[in-house]
């Protein structure tokens, strides 16, 4: 199926700080979402990458975080095991990594399966994420000006954190605007374009389960000659 791809531009007071895309690429088991921000000017030199596995109802199977700044590299790592009821954590900085579990008692949602839920235009939508829940209410229809021209759109803000998506009012309902808080100020990602492309999300291969040998038995009595 092809994949949707978005390209944002970030700004901080104004400024350009760097760019951010969106992938987005339904396959037969849900929706594998990607995106990359990269930072620069007075944020740094840093690339965020995050990777979410959604099942047909948008609840989180898998959730990947890296962030490269420098020389380092850190991954945080979460898969949701509804079948065997529970969540487990891995997070890998340098040679130093850090395992663990907790029951799994709600269909969770991660920061990207949260942002593609809104896609549906909920009026209210109630989020578990890990640690928190997330409520996104639905404002009044506004007018915004963007790269792809004048477009309605549905503005969400989300609390905690005060953060604001704008959804377009026209299908494929595409988020035109996201807001939120980052290092102590406002950082406003603006859709700049949106193409489609072959499928380039792959599915991490989960790893296969050990199947258990039988043994043969042997011939009572032993060979006859």
């Amino acid at each position: 199926m092809p994949t949707e791809l978005c390209n944002y531009r970030l700004n901080l007071y104004g400024k350009a700080v760097g760019t951010h895309t969106l992938r987005t690429q339904p396959d037969k088991k849900g929706v594998l979402l990607e995106a990359r921000m990269t930072l620069q000017g007075s944020l740094g030199q840093k690339t965020i990458t995050q990777t979410s596995q959604l099942n047909p109802a948008l609840e989180s199977v898998r959730f990947t975080e890296e962030t490269q700044e420098s020389s380092q590299t850190r991954l945080f790592e979460v898969t949701f095991d509804a079948e065997r009821g529970v969540v487990r954590f891995a997070q890998r900085e340098g040679n130093k990594n850090d395992l663990a579990e907790e029951p799994y008692l709600l269909p969770y949602r991660d920061p990207l399966g949260l942002l593609h839920a809104l896609r549906e235009r909920p009026e209210r939508l109630r989020a578990p994420l890990l640690g928190k829940e997330v409520v996104a209410e639905r404002l009044a229809e506004v007018t915004l000006e963007t790269a792809l021209g004048e477009r309605r759109a549905h503005p969400y803000v989300l609390s905690p954190g005060l953060s604001y998506v704008y959804v377009d009012a026209t299908p494929p309902h595409l988020i035109l605007r996201l807001t939120q808080r980052f290092d102590g100020g406002l950082l406003d990602a603006f859709l700049v374009k949106v193409v489609q492309e072959e499928s380039t999300i792959r599915e991490e291969p989960r790893p296969a389960k050990r199947s258990r040998r039988r043994r043969r038995r042997g011939r009572r009595g032993g060979n006859k000659n």
